[in-house]
């Protein structure tokens, strides 16, 4: 074996990987206009103006699961809960990008938390018929990502 394989070997032999009964947090986002609905689960999210109106209004919504792992249990379902601790977002139309950031979100306090964008997203009309480009992540209190979330949203 050569000197650079050993070196991989131990590097690889050192790194961490989640127990195979360890499974990450679940989200989903939910953003909530005037005139309905979009969802990260829609197959064709879209968000309505309302006539007359000179911006869209979208409120933010991200709901959680904790994630679990069988090992150490200490519920009685034999499970062990690990809530989303950290996330970050990305909103973007066409080149701008919506300032956000965590702080703006406040918990509702469940583990299976809902965090909710404490003011509205304000993208103007002009922007219209362009598509509003959502990306979030999140982790666990253990580390453990969640399901990334991806998903564009056409603004008509």
């Amino acid at each position: 074996m050569t000197r650079a394989m050993k070196w991989l070997f131990l590097l690889l032999a050192s790194c961490t990987v989640a127990d195979k009964t360890d499974i990450g947090p679940t989200i989903h986002v939910v953003l909530e206009a005037f005139v309905g609905n979009a969802t990260d689960q829609d197959t064709a999210p879209s968000l309505v103006l309302p006539t007359g109106d000179a911006t869209y209004s979208i409120d933010v919504s991200i709901t959680t699961a904790a994630g679990t792992t069988a090992a150490g249990t200490s519920t009685s379902d034999g499970f062990s809960y690990s809530p989303v601790t950290t996330f970050s977002t990305s909103f973007v139309v066409g080149t701008a990008t919506l300032p956000d950031s965590p702080d703006q979100y406040t918990n509702d306090g469940y583990s299976d938390a809902t965090y909710k964008r404490n003011t509205p997203f304000e993208i103007p009309a002009i922007d219209k018929g362009q598509k509003l480009h959502v990306h979030v992540a999140a982790a666990d209190d253990r580390g453990l990502a969640a399901n990334l979330v991806n998903f564009s949203v056409s603004l008509e």
